[in-house]
């Protein structure tokens, strides 16, 4: 392992490693609701905005960018 990695490695996360608020969401539902979120999220055919209208209208509160940021870190 070179000197940078070692350095990148041993730098704390600025933010305090906060969970996105997606991820507190799929938390925070259980059975069949967190399983069609699941769903939904996967499924790169539904749009972000779609998903943050629907969960707003159910209180869970999402942004789009949240969404998408998620997607990208899960590799949608």
């Amino acid at each position: 392992m070179g000197k940078l990695l070692k350095q990148i490695e041993a730098t704390p996360v600025s933010t305090g490693g906060k969970k996105s608020t997606v991820d507190l969401a799929i938390q925070s539902m259980q059975g069949e609701d967190r399983a069609d979120l699941l769903c939904a999220l996967r499924n790169p055919t539904i749009s972000p905005s779609v998903l943050e209208k629907v969960l707003k209208d159910n209180a869970v509160a999402i942004t789009r960018n949240a969404i998408i940021r998620w997607r990208l870190r899960e590799g949608i």
